[in-house]
């Protein structure tokens, strides 16, 4: 059997030291292993090569100009070193979980970077040149204590997946609406207060979440996005729905909990592949009777509403196959 066999079936066991071992037995050998980030990716790259806090971190990146994935995460990392920007084969860096305060330029140098993990450090800002990255698709900044994207990432147009969530952002920047690839958009737990018109250029988009921010309302422009699957709105001040939210014919989550809402719109009854419906804590006196025509509905939260037991009998009398939280 190959060292890439061998490699390969060892990732099949989760077995992280022996892929190590085996990975290092194949330094000669060029390995070339599938994965995409939405499979769990983390699975093949915390397993090919992980750094020694121990070592010295800028000598160690001179050795490894040839790596394709690189994982520094959780090594309570406060800097990064220039030397990473000599890496002009790295398509996958991990740099989540340290005590990162910012970035150098030296990272724009990365073009063949891929997918880009910064959640769970301390940025207050990112450098420009991460507008270089013009092959970047995954770019995760969650939890951090951003203020503001810099306008050069108008510039990463491969980008499928982007998450600013958890940060200090009062605003989605107009820098991203020419992204026109992007499928997974979040900015959740920000201070939000709308949701910009450019965003129903994004047509391929199939996930928005933007729960626990401060926003209003949801703009009736939303059934341009015929692409979603998802939509997480909750913990926001929400007092109304678009009827057009019964044009997103594919949806299949839908998280309205924690709003204001005291009426929904019939059109709801017309999502056939919704399979999660949350709107709980909100301010609504009756559940309008389509919903009770959803085929596919598996599990319905409307507690903590103004209804009364009679209706949420009869509601989950009418819908003997759904999970109904009352």
């Amino acid at each position: 059997m190959s060292i890439t066999s061998t490699v390969q079936c060892l990732i099949q066991t989760g077995n992280k030291q022996a892929i190590i071992n085996a990975l290092d037995l194949a330094k000669s050998e060029k390995i070339d292993l599938d994965w995409t980030p939405q499979q769990n990716i983390f699975r093949w790259l915390e397993s090919y090569k992980k750094v020694k806090p121990s070592q010295d971190l800028a000598e160690q990146l001179t050795q490894l100009y040839s790596i394709r994935q690189l994982d520094l995460s959780d090594q309570q990392l406060t800097e990064t070193p220039k030397e990473i920007g000599a890496l002009h084969n790295l398509m996958v860096l991990n740099l989540s979980n340290n005590q990162l305060k910012e970035l150098p330029k030296e990272i724009g140098k990365l073009d063949n970077l891929s997918t880009l993990f910064l959640q769970g450090n301390q940025l207050t800002k990112l450098p420009n040149s991460i507008g270089q990255l013009n092959q970047l698709r995954w770019l995760n900044v969650w939890d951090n204590q951003l203020t503001e994207i810099p306008s050069s990432i108008s510039k990463l147009t491969q980008l499928s997946y982007l998450s600013f969530a958890e940060n200090q952002l009062t605003e989605i920047p107009e820098s991203i609406a020419n992204l026109s690839n992007l499928e997974y958009l979040h900015f959740f737990k920000n201070q939000l207060t709308e949701i910009p018109d450019f965003i129903k250029r994004f047509r391929k988009l199939k996930s928005l979440r933007l729960e626990y921010n401060q926003i209003q309302t949801l703009p009736s422009f939303i059934k341009n996005l015929r692409a979603l699957t998802e939509i997480s709105l909750a913990h926001n001040q929400l007092s109304t729905l678009p009827k057009e939210i019964g044009q997103l014919k594919v949806l299949k989550y839908l998280d309205f909990s924690n709003n204001k809402i005291p009426k929904l719109p019939t059109q709801l009854g017309e999502l056939p592949n919704l399979l999660l419906l949350w709107i709980n804590n909100n301010q609504l006196t009756q559940i309008p009777k389509t919903i009770e025509k959803l085929p596919n509905l598996e599990k319905l939260r409307i507690y903590e509403n103004n209804l009364s037991e009679i209706q949420c009998h009869a509601l989950q009398k009418a819908m003997p196959n759904c999970v109904i939280k009352s």
